[in-house]
């Protein structure tokens, strides 16, 4: 931790912007047209999300990323920088910002099409000089499905210099292509190199190829160097702690927009780490800070005042 006593984190990942399209009542066939009753445009990726919350909640962060030279993606860093967040490590190049357009149903069900725009031109050799640059007591590496980039080696050797300072910590998100055996055996060779796997149950089940979450749980936690927590949105979340599976509740809300929910999960259990909680309270503290920003339409993310 540094000298302020504030946890200092690195988010490495996708950044792009989110539109919105709220009150989808139902997907629209080919050539149909079905209507929405609001909109947003928010700094996203799964890096954004992060790091968003990161610096309402009080972290010392820094973001490394790719965005594109266009408005979008000088908006992106404005709307980071204004948090307090480091955005040196967020490169501009030739091309576009990435868009992901998110269609939510009244009850916060969710799908999303993507546009990853220069996302695909992250690099190893970018992360690992932002990782020099950079000291911090977390690296949150986050959004790799959507960073193609990057391959299991490149992610093994990012993994590697990040151990050297800090713990490491991982929440690649859903794989677009539906973890194919491959990309399974990839994710469970890298978790031997991570301190903190943070897979939603979805993610869980695919990645192991079952259909209970506490088998995948276990299959994951021993193929893990450190824990790992999957969180289950309404349900909660769920760790093995000294080999016993721990349920941690969260508190039952009305749904204005779960995207981003996962990503404010992970950035609040790594702050309550980070203050030296332990996993079982941390848990609960990041289900209070997920269950607060599921609940609002505007002002989403927690600040600690929000949290006591």
């Amino acid at each position: 931790m540094s000298g302020s006593g504030r946890t200092r984190v690195r988010v490495l990942g996708n950044l792009n912007h989110d539109l919105l399209l709220t009150g989808v009542d139902e997907l629209p066939q080919w050539g149909r047209e079905t209507l929405g009753e609001s909109r947003s445009l928010l700094v996203a990726g799964q890096a954004g999300y992060i790091a968003s919350a990161l610096g309402h909640l009080g972290a010392t962060t820094a973001v490394c990323g790719v965005v594109g030279d266009d408005t979008d993606g000088a908006e992106l860093r404005h709307a980071l920088e204004q948090l307090g967040v480091d955005v040196s490590g967020v490169h501009a190049v030739s091309g576009r910002t990435g868009l992901t357009i998110a269609l939510i149903r009244a009850d916060g069900e969710r799908a999303f099409v993507s546009d990853l725009g220069v996302s695909a031109l992250a690099t190893r050799e970018m992360f690992l000089q932002f990782l020099t640059a950079t000291p911090a007591d977390y690296t949150i590496v986050a959004g790799t499905s959507n960073t193609p980039n990057l391959k299991a080696p490149d992610l093994a050797a990012v993994f590697t210099a990040a151990a050297a300072d800090s713990r490491v910590v991982f929440d690649p998100g859903w794989d677009p292509d539906g973890y194919a055996p491959q990309s399974r055996a990839e994710v469970l060779d890298l978790l031997a190199l991570v301190d903190l796997y943070l897979p939603n149950e979805d993610e869980a089940r695919a990645v192991t190829g079952g259909d209970d979450v506490e088998d995948a749980l276990r299959m994951l936690d021993a193929a893990t160097r450190g824990h790992v927590v999957v969180k289950r949105g309404a349900e909660g979340s769920v760790a093995l702690i000294d080999d016993v599976v721990h349920h941690v509740a969260t508190r039952r809300v009305r749904a204005a927009n779960a995207v981003g929910a996962g990503d404010t999960y992970d950035a609040a259990l790594v702050v309550a780490l980070g203050e030296g909680r332990p996993l079982a309270a941390a848990m609960e503290f990041a289900s209070a800070a997920a269950a607060h920003f599921v609940e609002r339409a505007e002002n989403r993310y927690p600040r600690l005042s929000d949290l006591a």
